[in-house]
């Protein structure tokens, strides 16, 4: 099955965001009942190596994670910031500690019914480059690694983008 799918991102002072969407052939329901949960693209994030929260999806679930880059791991911790049911759910979590590659982030998936069997998953995901991610180049470096995480999540679990 095709999926089409859109990233792209903007920048407004020193928040960064990219956003992605993509069409799916099946109603709203089929989508959110695939994509209701972070632990459902958990699997699939870029960098990410624990994910914890509570299984049931509701806003103030505590979250923990572990992120790593270029080797070093740190522990981000936040919380599930909104669940509508069907609608939207969203998240921020923010790193614990010092580490030299900090990048405090929200995500937010929502969906929408394009048509009666069409459904959209579009997620955006805002976050501020720290430490040395802060560098010019780096900066360019972790625009195309959030675009191409966010292009990753977008192939919702149990779909296929071929």
């Amino acid at each position: 099955m095709k999926i089409n799918i859109n990233v792209s991102s903007t920048k407004k002072g020193d928040i960064n965001a990219v956003i992605g969407t993509a069409v799916f052939p099946f109603a709203k329901k089929e989508l959110w009942d695939r994509a209701n949960h972070p632990y459902k693209f958990a699997p699939h994030c870029i960098n990410l190596d624990h994910f914890s929260t509570d299984p049931t999806l509701k806003a103030g679930n505590k979250i923990e994670e572990i992120h790593s880059f270029l080797g070093w791991k740190q522990k981000y911790v936040g919380a599930v910031k909104s669940m509508v049911d069907q609608k939207i759910w969203s998240m921020y979590t923010y790193p614990v500690g010092w580490g030299p590659f900090p990048l405090p982030h929200f995500v937010e998936y929502s969906f929408n019914e394009v048509s009666p069997g069409s459904s959209q998953l579009s997620i955006r995901c805002e976050y501020k480059a720290g430490g040395l991610l802060s560098l010019p180049i780096a900066r360019n470096v972790v625009r195309k690694i959030m675009e191409r995480a966010v292009g990753k999540l977008l192939i919702v679990p149990g779909m296929s983008s071929a």
